[in-house]
């Protein structure tokens, strides 16, 4: 036993190798277990710590799976408010283009009718004052009229008196022949007389000549005012019973253009002024007298002034028209 040190305490020298082996072991293992203890008290709260650790880091990855969920629920949610959101703004900005264009329809129509109320209010005025020239018209014709009549009433009168007086006259001078046949004696005596009165009949002849004239000229233009006076107050124009000839005037490209539908035909023929001329004086001789109506048709958007229009249709309808041709 010389090789190993004692470690123990107490040891009694001398004693037996047999003696003193066990309560050695005993506190070696004593310490080893001590160690041991130790060691698995150290293990065991390391391992609680990494459980605790591991249950920590599992609880949060289960929260960040349910906030990531969360998240992409919020965001589904989020496009959808969102394309919901631009399906009613799209159709918001349609239905604000469909109003605007609305208005502009609007605005276009009011404008349209404005204008149409402007032509049809000129029109209004251009119709009263042609009814209120006609009706000043119309007076004058019957004041000059009656004047006209007043003075053939008194030409009458005077002619009347004059043929009087040439009557008597007459009657004198065929006394006066007898005389002169009966009394020879008295023939220069007669011959003065005689020429004294042929030259007062004479001047008889020359006032009635002169007064026939002016008679002449009153009847006549008594005749014209009678016509003008008769247009007034005859019935209005009518095509009923008539052959109605269409004629259409207006200027295309700055040129004058003409067209004629005559009786029976089923559209129109354009032509020049002198061939419309000629058609239309066939048309007026080739029926009835007075039984020719001419319809002018200037359309809306003719390009002729009022004065030409105007001065147009008058030509035409004077010449040809029944109601119009004297």
């Amino acid at each position: 036993m010389s090789g190993f040190v004692d470690l123990r305490l107490n040891h009694a020298e001398g004693s037996g190798g047999g003696e003193s082996f066990w309560p050695s072991f005993t506190d070696i293992m004593m310490v080893v277990m001590m160690i041991f203890m130790i060691a698995s008290t150290v293990l065991v709260m390391r391992n609680w710590e990494l459980v605790a650790e591991l249950r920590a880091t599992m609880h949060a990855q289960e929260e960040a799976r349910a906030e990531q969920a969360r998240a992409l629920e919020l965001v589904n949610t989020t496009s959808q408010e969102n394309a919901t959101l631009e399906e009613r703004l799209a159709q918001s900005e349609h239905q604000l283009s469909l109003v605007r264009m609305r208005l502009m329809q609007a605005d276009e129509e009011r404008t349209r009718l404005e204008g149409e109320g402007r032509a049809q209010r000129g029109e209004l005025e251009l119709a009263r004052t042609a009814l209120q020239q006609g009706r000043l018209r119309e007076a004058e014709s019957s004041r000059r009229i009656e004047q006209l009549n007043q003075r053939v009433h008194a030409q009458d009168d005077r002619l009347t008196l004059l043929e009087g007086e040439l009557g008597q006259a007459s009657a004198r001078l065929g006394q006066l022949a007898r005389e002169r046949d009966d009394l020879l004696t008295a023939q220069a005596q007669l011959g003065e007389e005689k020429g004294v009165l042929e030259s007062r009949l004479s001047e008889l002849e020359a006032a009635r000549s002169q007064r026939s004239e002016e008679l002449a000229d009153l009847r006549e233009e008594y005749s014209q005012l009678k016509v003008q006076y008769d247009k007034l107050v005859r019935p209005a124009r009518s095509a009923a019973g008539k052959r109605v000839v269409e004629v259409r005037y207006e200027r295309v490209a700055g040129e004058e253009r003409y067209r004629i539908k005559e009786p029976g035909s089923e559209g129109y023929r354009e032509v020049a002024r002198a061939e419309l001329e000629q058609r239309l004086d066939t048309l007026r001789d080739a029926g009835e007298p007075g039984s020719l109506y001419v319809k002018i048709i200037i359309p809306e958007q003719s390009g002729l002034s009022y004065n030409e229009a105007w001065r147009f249709t008058s030509e035409i309808l004077n010449r040809y028209d029944y109601y119009y041709v004297e």
